[in-house]
Order: structure tokens, then C-alpha cells, then sequence
């Protein structure tokens, strides 16, 4: 893990930067999400699909 994070710092670093600081954010907003409301949004949408599943499976 280390290693690929000085990968990433390496490349901006060489001025690939558009795609490393891209990379970079794409990591950290998955593990982290900047925006709370996203998350809440998302977390809606799958218990969504699973009521929608739970009566098939009743069914």
C-alpha cells in the first residue's frame, strides 16, 4: 500500500498530474466519501434494490 501511494506521488510529481491528482482523489473518495449527502444518497439506493428483492424472495 505504501508503495503504490509514492508511486502516485512520484507521477504527479514527473507532471502526468491531470490523471496522479484524478487517481489520487478517486482513491480518497472512495474509501472516505467527501460528501456526506452522496453517501446518504447511495446508502438510500441499496435498500431500495433490497426491499425490491425481499418480496420476490417471499413470493
Amino acid at each position: 500500500m505504501v508503495n503504490a501511494l509514492k508511486m502516485k506521488k512520484d507521477s504527479v510529481n514527473s507532471g502526468d498530474n491531470m490523471v496522479s491528482i484524478g487517481e489520487i482523489r478517486g482513491v480518497r473518495s472512495h474509501e472516505q466519501p467527501l460528501s456526506p449527502v452522496k453517501h446518504v444518497a447511495e446508502a438510500k439506493e441499496e435498500k431500495k434494490e433490497d426491499s425490491q428483492e425481499a418480496p420476490k424472495l417471499a413470493a
